[in-house]
């Protein structure tokens, strides 16, 4: 099932995480009995896998959860192969028990090089309904919010797929930076976050860059504190007045981050097309760079400052 069947599980990677919908066909209402039980086929790897386990006790209306977190420990650092496993489980409806069975493989290798390993920061990725967060491209007009975040699973699975062809493996971060140890990665993807950095995962970041050799990628959205404070929206499920918790990047946080190095985001917004190599990249919605070190090595390429134009457009009435 794709993504998991496209990259292999190793050890010292960020625990994998497999998120099964139960659907009780017996009644609206059911719970899990036990505990489930995580079991291997093959006894003499099981000391391989870490398992964790979280699940909905009850089953309402007609379905519940089961959370399987899988991390590949140190025992399997130079294990190439493949472990079948299954998960059981016992659901009650009314007076009637049925046990569930889940089976799968793991396909586990030797762990990567550290200039294999790309590391993509989910942390910082909010989107709708939690709180109002506008969308990233000012010129898509069907829809004012961003529902669905940035992730290398979804708009981003053209870079994913890119990545694995050629011979790179991405693990996604769903936690603070400093959960994680930075120097076992080549690089680290930071994109359009809308969450702030803690002063730690700064440090980290800064350390990481320095001493281990990470190379830092960021992509920013747009943001403009006078536009932001102009495109509120009525949620119809409260009733209330919401006001964008960020732009399409928090480039305040962001900068937070980029100040340490050096560089910083402004507040013109462009649009347009430029090339680059061989490729024509359209460029929509994003921010500009205002500060860059002197020995900084930067591209540059004419493009629209489209912050008028939006402007024009709300005072028209356009959302």
């Amino acid at each position: 099932m794709w993504p998991y069947c496209s990259q292999p599980l190793y050890a010292d990677g960020l625990p994998t995480i497999f998120n099964i919908t139960i659907l009780n066909g017996y009644g609206i209402g059911g719970e899990i009995i036990d505990e489930p039980i995580f079991e291997s086929f093959e006894n003499e790897f099981d000391s391989f896998l870490d398992v964790h386990i979280e699940y909905s006790r009850r089953i309402w209306p007609w379905s519940g959860y089961l959370a399987v977190f899988i991390k590949i420990n140190s025992k399997a650092s130079n294990f190439n192969g493949i472990i079948s496993a299954q998960i059981r489980l016992k659901v009650k409806t009314a007076d009637k028990i049925d046990e569930t069975t889940f089976k799968f493989r793991i396909k586990i290798i030797p762990t990567p090089s550290k200039s294999q390993r790309i590391l993509w920061d989910q942390y910082r990725q909010m989107r709708y309904p939690p709180g109002y967060f506008a969308r990233d491209n000012l010129e898509q007009k069907n829809s004012p919010l961003d529902w669905n975040a940035d992730h290398p699973h979804t708009n981003f699975k053209n870079l994913y797929e890119n990545f694995r062809k050629n011979g790179y493996f991405i693990e996604i971060s769903g936690h603070p930076l400093t959960c994680t140890n930075l120097s076992s990665y080549s690089t680290l993807f930071i994109v359009d976050p809308e969450e702030e950095f803690f002063p730690d995962e700064l440090t980290e970041i800064q350390k990481a860059v320095k001493f281990d050799g990470l190379n830092l990628i960021i992509f920013a959205d747009w943001f403009n504190s006078t536009l932001i404070k102009k495109i509120q929206f009525l949620d119809d499920n409260t009733g209330k007045l919401w006001f964008p918790e960020t732009g399409g990047t928090n480039i305040p946080a962001l900068n937070s981050l980029l100040n340490i190095f050096g560089f910083s985001f402004g507040d013109i917004i462009l649009n347009g097309k430029f090339e680059f190599g061989d490729s024509v990249i359209n460029f929509l919605s994003g921010s500009t760079l205002i500060k860059a070190p002197k020995n900084g090595r930067l591209g540059f390429a004419k493009l629209d400052d489209i912050v008028s134009f939006v402007f024009m457009v709300l005072q028209n009435g356009i959302s």
